[in-house]
């Protein structure tokens, strides 16, 4: 029954969901850094090929990947799906870092670095604090995406036990007869986590569409 099964479903979600948008904003936001400040050959190469495989559609992935988590014995496990939620969220997430990060006011950098900070301590100390509303902004839509996501979940996880709340409900309305007030109980539940991530986060959401490091600059 759903009663017995959606507490697993629900945990399988917020794990999948949590870590795959907590590795992907950290991942982004240090190669982010790197294309706004550093100075390297092919750099303008590599993130226009980043910000190009934004366009690629998963479902055209989803058989290389399911054959590709055979081979590695990963299918219906935690850790294919995670992987391949950062892969698809990260060029995104590197994009519009990378703007934020290319509009922080250059006197700030030099200040820091005439105080003797170096290029680590000035981005975590000095970037990541005036970063709280586009870095929101990112958990907030990759955390949307990932927990609604179904296609590829539906696909990777075939093991009851580990399916996402998605594919669980999905499951449910075609495997047992159709009870339209159980199914809606659990949707309703489901948007619930959703519900407060905005709440805790539409300040910094809000803040994110036109946030700048210094007012006036």
């Amino acid at each position: 029954m759903l009663s017995d099964q959606f507490p697993a479903w629900f945990m399988n979600s917020v794990i999948v969901t949590g870590l795959s948008a907590v590795i992907t904003i950290a991942v982004a936001a240090f190669a982010a850094w790197g294309f706004a400040h550093w100075d390297f050959p092919g750099r303008s190469t590599i993130l226009g090929v980043v910000v190009s495989l934004m366009v690629i559609p998963p479902v055209v992935l989803l058989i290389p990947l399911f054959q590709l988590g055979a081979q590695l014995g990963w299918i219906s496990t935690f850790r294919l799906l995670i992987l391949i939620y950062i892969g698809l969220m990260l060029p995104f997430s590197i994009y519009m870092l990378t703007n934020f990060f290319s509009t922080v006011p250059v006197s700030i950098l030099e200040a820091a670095r005439m105080d003797g900070a170096s290029s680590w301590v000035t981005f975590v100390r000095i970037v990541l604090p005036l970063s709280k509303a586009p870095l929101a902004t990112l958990a907030i839509v990759n955390i949307l995406w990932a927990w609604n996501e179904l296609l590829l979940a539906l696909v990777l996880m075939q093991s009851n036990e580990m399916k996402t709340l998605m594919v669980g409900l999905t499951g449910f309305q075609s495997r047992y007869s159709l009870d339209i007030p159980t199914v809606m109980a659990g949707m309703s539940i489901a948007t619930l986590p959703l519900l407060v991530a905005y709440m805790f986060g539409q300040r910094y959401f809000i803040q994110g569409l036109t946030a700048g490091a210094v007012k006036g600059e």
